[in-house]
């Protein structure tokens, strides 16, 4: 397979945009059917998280036999974690040390990602997690999938 998938692509620029149009939306309106596009956005926006995954699972399923190319994405995505939370460090420990997070948010902010880094963090994990059951039956993967 091909590196690139330009249908993905488009799919991908679509989301992002849908997904920043979603972020400044206001959060308070002054007529009824505004409540209502926005209420209908809110759904539509709910599966653009799951459709990265799942475009990002793609890529990566074609690399579950190559250790290498696995280790690489694992190291790719994971290493983004770590550059951009440390880049939202020093904000992190100025939200912790003025009182807007408390000690428990702060490490969980540390260890899982600050705000949207979560993502980055999951998939990092998520393809170690794939890779171990790769090989289990259809039985486990629906146990692991609901544990």
């Amino acid at each position: 397979m091909k590196e690139r998938n330009n249908s993905i692509d488009i799919l991908k620029l679509i989301l992002i945009v849908v997904l920043v149009a979603g972020h400044i939306l206001p959060l308070k309106f002054e007529l009824p059917y505004q409540t209502v596009l926005v209420t209908i956005y809110q759904g539509i926006a709910r599966v653009i998280v799951p459709l990265f995954f799942i475009m990002s699972g793609y890529f990566i399923n074609n690399k579950l036999n190559d250790k290498v190319k696995l280790k690489a994405a694992f190291f790719r995505y994971f290493k983004m974690f770590l550059v951009w939370q440390l880049l939202y460090y020093p904000m992190l420990h100025g939200f912790f040390k003025n009182g807007v997070f408390t000690l428990e948010t702060y490490v969980l902010s540390l260890v899982y990602g600050f705000a949207h880094l979560w993502y980055l963090n999951a998939l990092s994990f998520g393809i170690i997690l794939v890779y171990l059951v790769r090989n289990k039956t259809f039985k486990f993967k629906l146990y692991i999938a609901f544990t």
